[in-house]
């Protein structure tokens, strides 16, 4: 097995395409799957164009975000894609263009796709889009039909500003559906969570919610609750002091699942990337 990494800052979308796939070919040779990541601001379909003048038949599968990390850069506007290449690399991929009405039934819908490749091992890695797709749900029907015998990593897309939707990619071509998932077999790949973040002050519970929004926490407006537990600053853009801030949910080991703040609306609830029960116990943390 060999694994390249390639990236472009490049203007024309089509040409970053092509020089950040082509500079990971370089160092993996022909590719046997290839993952890909692309910010906002460019044009996703003419970025695909230049990926597939050179990806051959090589499994695909990408997101969108705001800004892609590269080794120790940080990057707000560009292309970067991985390439793995070997006999032994075998993978599929399925894409989802149309939203279920419900998310348990998304993830098993994406599994059984899956397990259909006749693959009994490897990495499924999946895409979906945040504030659309209820992350939890989606991965008890993923995890449920799929079983323990796999490894599981992925993420949330952001939609793009002023939409509701988020692009994605498969070999297939460019999806404005819910979710895209892969499993590749032929890697050796371990997991971990860290996050490095402490509890501060007292717990807070969830007194009113709808789906993915805080409405109410301990009865009174979310935002309300939420500035008084870290030195919020009122002249300062409160999205982007409470995203440091994230809400933490602790488990039966005492670890804490932190769940991130995307918006705040202008009735003071805060919406979340993924549903948060109502009566759930938890802390505002700090990192």
């Amino acid at each position: 097995m060999r694994v390249g990494l390639g990236y472009s800052t490049l203007e024309d979308p089509y040409s970053a395409g092509l020089e950040a796939l082509r500079e990971a070919i370089s160092k993996s040779g022909e590719p046997s799957f290839i993952i890909l990541f692309v910010t906002f601001n460019y044009d996703p379909y003419e970025v695909f164009r230049g990926v597939k003048e050179v990806a051959g038949c090589s499994r695909l599968i990408g997101a969108t975000s705001e800004c892609i990390i590269v080794e120790d850069m940080l990057i707000a506007r560009g292309v970067s894609a991985l390439a793995i290449s070997g006999e032994e690399i075998r993978g599929v991929t399925f894409s989802q263009n149309e939203e279920p009405a419900d998310d348990y039934e998304l993830g098993k819908i994406a599994g059984e796709s899956l397990l259909k490749s006749n693959l009994d091992r490897g990495l499924v890695i999946t895409f979906f889009v945040n504030g659309l797709v209820d992350a939890s749900r989606m991965l008890y029907g993923l995890y449920n039909t799929m079983g323990i015998r796999f490894r599981y990593i992925g993420g949330g897309c952001g939609r793009r500003p002023g939409t509701s939707y988020a692009y994605t990619f498969t070999e297939q071509g460019v999806n404005r559906g819910p979710l895209v998932a892969g499993l590749v077999d032929g890697i050796d790949v371990s997991t971990a969570i860290g996050h490095g973040f402490n509890s501060i002050k007292e717990p807070l519970i969830i007194t009113k919610t709808a789906r993915n929004r805080i409405v109410e926490i301990d009865g009174i407006s979310a935002i309300e609750s939420y500035v008084k537990r870290f030195n919020f600053v009122p002249n300062r853009d409160p999205l982007s002091q409470i995203v440091l801030h994230p809400l933490g949910f602790p488990n039966l080991s005492g670890e804490y699942i932190i769940r991130d703040p995307v918006r705040i609306n202008k009735d003071g609830s805060i919406e979340f990337p993924t549903d948060i029960p109502k009566g759930a116990v938890g802390y505002v943390m700090e990192g």
